[in-house]
């Protein structure tokens, strides 16, 4: 409590050093600890979660996580107690959205995983070329170059998946 009260007042004193400082986002870190420890729980308790509150607490995580996406901009105050809303989303999704329930299905959508997939090379690679792009750019970025920034992204994410990450995600190959 006392992280996310810090995080609230960093947001609107001292909002870039807030983003980096680890005490004031310690609480999301937090809520992912008790997730893991619920998880746990449930696991050792072989509890299928499927009733109707797991479906109605798995759409709404998404739509928790889906608003924050069209909702937040560069001038809502972050991390802050607004915060909460994208982090308890996602702590709804991670605890209720299974193979059972509409959200876990939603999820598996074939384009959202694959997006799920390459999200880590994507992350990866979106700062550098957008930086380097803003760099040599004399004039401000117009849309279509920002289009083309992120197939540029995405076409490298998708390759770094295969030719990297991949690899390292198939054992049969690392323990021979």
């Amino acid at each position: 409590i006392l992280s996310l009260l810090l995080s609230n007042w960093g947001a609107y004193n001292y909002p870039v050093a807030n983003f980096y400082f680890l005490p004031s986002r310690i609480w999301e870190l937090f809520l992912g600890v008790l997730c893991a420890f619920f998880l746990i729980d449930r696991y050792n308790k072989k509890d299928m979660l499927n009733g109707f509150f797991h479906q109605l607490l798995g759409i709404v995580g998404l739509l928790m996580i889906a608003y924050s996406v069209y909702a937040f901009d560069k001038q809502t105050p972050f991390p802050s107690l607004l915060a909460l809303i994208p982090s308890t989303g996602t702590v709804l999704v991670i605890l209720f959205a299974s193979p059972f329930t509409l959200a876990g299905r939603i999820l598996s959508i074939k384009p959202l995983i694959g997006v799920g997939l390459i999200s880590y090379s994507l992350y990866l690679w979106h700062k550098p070329i957008f930086a380097f792009a803003k760099i040599q750019s004399i004039a401000p970025l117009d849309t279509e170059h920002y289009w083309l920034l992120i197939a540029l992204a995405v076409s490298l994410s998708i390759i770094s998946y295969k030719y990297c990450e991949s690899i390292f995600r198939n054992r049969s190959i690392l323990n021979s």
